[in-house]
């Protein structure tokens, strides 16, 4: 995995403020890669693809055509994932996109039930996976196991729930970017029946 990494990290840099390089990188096909490369069973790959995504989405244009064309949703999966920095870094990605004021709504809108289907068949195509050798985990190699969770609240509450802190810092800063543009935002965090206590419960003494 080391060669994907290290082609991605340096996409990562090229990427990044540069509009003429994104605009080569998206001719080459770099996004239909990109829907590839998250998929990858290595995890220190799929934290890869979160830093290019994240030089991406920081051009307004390009944030709403991943977030049609679904690798945003693929990437809003990764928050679901048992692995504190993949999480932050996936959620990172959320919260570049929530800067651009009027993506809160589609964000947090966005039904990623679908993807998760298609991971669960593509894991039982693949066959039941009877743990993980010690090579795979010394190179952040996931079974086939697929997390759970449709939507990017879903993913939120998820890694507030989460023991690590990491993931409990980096949902709050996602919610308060989703709170702060729209009414109708707020009211989606309310609704969800368990965002609000378990903030109020961490901002509590006995929170943490």
């Amino acid at each position: 995995w080391d060669l994907q990494k290290e082609a991605l990290r340096a996409l990562a840099a090229m990427t990044e403020g540069s509009e003429a390089a994104t605009s080569v990188f998206v001719e080459y096909g770099g996004v239909s890669m990109l829907h590839q490369v998250v998929a990858s069973p290595s995890v220190p790959v799929k934290t890869s693809a979160c830093k290019v995504i994240s030089a991406l989405v920081r051009s307004r244009k390009l944030a709403h055509r991943l977030l049609e064309d679904h690798l945003l949703g693929k990437v809003v999966r990764l928050a679901f994932f048992d692995d504190p920095p993949l999480q932050c870094d996936a959620m990172g990605v959320v919260i570049l996109v929530l800067q651009h004021a009027d993506m809160s709504m589609p964000v947090i809108s966005m039904d990623v039930s679908s993807l998760r289907v298609a991971e669960e068949e593509a894991a039982a195509k693949a066959g039941a996976h009877e743990g993980t050798s010690l090579l795979e985990k010394r190179k952040g190699v996931r079974t086939n196991q697929v997390p759970p969770g449709d939507n990017v609240l879903q993913g939120i509450e998820f890694m507030l729930v989460s023991p690590y802190e990491d993931s409990h810092l980096q949902a709050s800063r996602a919610l308060y970017l989703i709170a702060s543009h729209e009414d109708k935002a707020r009211a989606k965090i309310g609704a969800s029946g368990t965002l609000v206590p378990r903030l109020i419960e961490m901002a509590s003494l006995n929170g943490l």
